[in-house]
């Protein structure tokens, strides 16, 4: 079962993997285990299922009398595939609910918060999570910039996409393919046709595409 998990699909499957996982997790505590039958379960967004085996894992922990220090980190890695399952369902308020029920998230699963807010266009929740990364002295990375432009595409915040796009250049972090078009759409959406054809052009200079007669522009803002 356990080497049968990476492969979940969104099917019939899924009654009969709920069954045979929680029998097979109930019996054991190996975070291996329960690491990959969680992550399978954030990439295909099965988001109850997520939550039923976060819930029964922590009965257990609580069963058992486990100390929360002791379980802490090896639970936010489980937390944040529960997530990523919520969002790939566009359950992101109950993502936003997750991060909450946590005590000190790390970066990562901060990151998954703040992809939680792209799905749901909450771009000024998205910033407050930045805040809270910087805040622990821990460094955001492309991934937290990423889903911050995406949240401010979706909430057509195309400012505030531009100001991500240009700190993180300031923090020296390279935007991604994927965090050039996000800035692009919000522009798009906010109907700034200059600004979005600005940050394709620094896109392809950046990338070393070529634009006939097109030179890079300095900064955006």
């Amino acid at each position: 079962m356990i080497n049968n998990w990476k492969s979940l699909r969104v099917s019939q499957e899924c009654a009969t993997a709920k069954q045979s996982a929680f029998q097979e997790l109930s019996e054991t505590d190996d975070p291996r285990s329960w690491s990959l039958f969680m992550g399978a379960l954030g990439r295909q967004g099965l988001w109850e299922l997520a939550l039923e085996s976060l819930r029964a894992l922590r009965q257990k922990h609580d069963a058992e009398g486990d100390a929360p220090s002791s379980r802490t980190r090896s639970e936010q890695r489980l937390v944040a595939s529960a997530m990523t399952a919520c969002s790939r369902a566009t359950q992101w308020s109950i993502a936003l609910l997750l991060l909450g029920s946590t005590g000190k998230p790390d970066v990562k699963l901060l990151n998954a918060g703040i992809a939680a807010c792209a799905k749901g266009g909450k771009w000024r929740r998205s910033l407050e999570l930045l805040s809270e990364i910087q805040a622990q002295l821990m460094l955001p990375t492309v991934v937290s910039f990423g889903s911050i432009i995406s949240a401010c595409a979706s909430g057509q915040a195309w400012p505030v996409a531009i100001q991500s796009l240009d700190l993180m250049t300031s923090l020296q972090i390279d935007p991604s393919v994927v965090t050039y078009s996000a800035a692009a759409s919000a522009c798009e959406k906010g109907h700034q046709w200059p600004m979005a054809f600005a940050v394709l052009q620094l896109l392809f200079c950046a990338r070393g595409w070529w634009i006939g007669g097109v030179d890079q522009p300095a900064r955006l803002v």
